[in-house]
């Protein structure tokens, strides 16, 4: 089986036992092909049509004598056609993440015959041959690094043709990203309308950070590309949230920060607060120290401090229960006495106020003196003339003695009992008792002391 594109050396031998060969004709069936009349029995056959072709020799010598060889059958194929391969996997430009196995495979066909075989190399070596359709081959890298691939398809009558050459990179092995949240800190609390602000810190050892998502439980609150990775989240409800960060790297590694907890706490109840001791109107002796109380809760936290107040002057402040302070430096005076609980959330609230005095302590110089005493007629509830009816008198004392001391006028009908009818504070050093009811007796004795004075 010969090609029709090639040529055909066609020989015989031929020789006359009582003469000479005068002329040697080749045969294609009935064409003459070629003659020779002497020199080599030799001819080269051009120009031949594809097809079965039946050849013989006919050799004549010089008396006119022929004889014919016997026919001989060749075959010419058309001119061969080589294959067509096309790379298809993987991708020319694929890198893997990791050394692992792989399937080659080509395209490959033959418009004239069969692909019998295609080979693959890596570089110059060969790594396999695959002979059927559809020619795949696995193989696989054992380190990192960049390979050339190509392929050779082979079809039936010998004609090779190699495909393009495709790279492959192999990584080594990917470091995963580290990620951490930074804010909010674990157990940090929010009002319900705070907006929160949920920030991570992302690197990559081996790459870059394409992205940080934020998520709440399983929730996604949003994805950031770029750093600061950083979001405001303006929608959380009330109760417990464990927020976590999920940083991608730019090989598709990941890695999901620890995770950390948000409490958004319903709307906050302010504190109550109560004011136990010194009561309202008290009247307390110098220098003698004040102890100050008062009760504090919190409905839905806790209490951390009770502030005192004089006024808008601190007094001091107390973190624990019981909510008690020692006043050593009260002034002589009234003041008007408050406190305010602070919660656990910054509310406050404040007590009603309440006032004592505070007066100076008697000593041995110190006096109260009744500079004087007299009746006069009661303006607010005169009496009747005309029905004999005693006039309604009161007895007025005019008291003198050391400023902002209180003190108490007593009455007595028999100087053992004596009840209390009167108690004022000198202002400016002096002050006035009134007894309403002097009218209702024939004869009473009268005494003054100072508030802080035993009687």
């Amino acid at each position: 089986m010969l090609e029709s594109s090639q040529p055909v050396p066609l020989a015989v031998n031929a020789s006359d036992p009582d003469g000479n060969l005068v002329l040697v004709r080749f045969l294609d069936g009935t064409n003459c092909i070629g003659a020779l009349t002497n020199g080599d029995l030799a001819i080269t056959w051009d120009d031949i049509s594809p097809g079965t072709h039946v050849l013989s020799v006919v050799a004549t010598d010089n008396r006119g004598a022929s004889v014919a060889t016997q026919p001989i059958t060749i075959t010419l194929q058309a001119p061969n056609l080589p294959p067509a391969v096309e790379w298809l996997a993987p991708e020319g430009g694929t890198i893997l993440q990791s050394p692992h196995v792989v399937v080659l495979q080509v395209n490959a066909s033959d418009p004239d015959g069969r692909v019998a075989q295609v080979e693959y190399f890596v570089g110059p070596d060969s790594v396999g041959i695959a002979t059927n359709d559809p020619f795949q081959l696995t193989w696989g890298p054992q380190t990192e690094g960049t390979y050339e691939l190509r392929a050779v398809a082979t079809d039936d009558r010998g004609s090779q043709v190699a495909s393009d050459t495709m790279t492959l990179t192999v990584l080594p092995p990917n470091q995963l990203p580290v990620v951490q949240i930074l804010n909010p800190t674990n157990g940090f609390t929010v009002a319900p309308t705070q907006a929160v602000t949920v920030e991570a810190m992302a690197t990559d050892s081996d790459g870059t950070i394409v992205q940080v998502e934020f998520r709440d439980g399983t929730n996604s609150l949003g994805v950031v590309s770029n750093s600061p990775y950083s979001l405001l989240w303006t929608n959380a409800i009330v109760g417990s949230h464990s927020l976590s960060a999920v940083a991608t790297d730019d090989r598709g590694g990941s890695t999901t920060s620890d995770t950390t907890l948000l409490s958004v706490l319903p709307p906050n109840q302010p504190p109550i607060v109560q004011w136990l001791s010194p009561t309202n109107g008290s009247i307390l002796q110098m220098p003698q120290p004040v102890t100050l109380q008062a009760d504090a809760s919190d409905p839905d936290g806790a209490i951390v401090q009770v502030e005192f107040l004089d006024g808008t002057n601190s007094l001091g402040v107390v973190s624990n229960p019981p909510y008690s302070l020692l006043w050593t430096n009260a002034t002589v005076g009234t003041h008007s006495l408050s406190a305010v609980a602070t919660d656990d959330r910054a509310a406050a609230s404040t007590s009603d106020s309440i006032d004592i005095t505070l007066a100076s302590a008697p000593t041995n110089e110190v006096a109260l003196f009744i500079r004087s005493a007299e009746l006069v007629e009661d303006q607010t509830s005169p009496s009747d003339t005309s029905t004999g009816e005693t006039p309604n008198r009161q007895f007025v004392l005019h008291l003198e003695g050391p400023d902002g001391n209180a003190t108490v006028i007593e009455a007595s009908t028999d100087l053992k009992d004596w009840i209390s009818i009167s108690t004022n504070t000198l202002m400016n050093g002096a002050t006035v008792g009134v007894d309403s009811q002097a009218k209702s007796f024939n004869l009473r004795f009268y005494r003054a002391r100072l508030a802080t004075q035993t009687p």
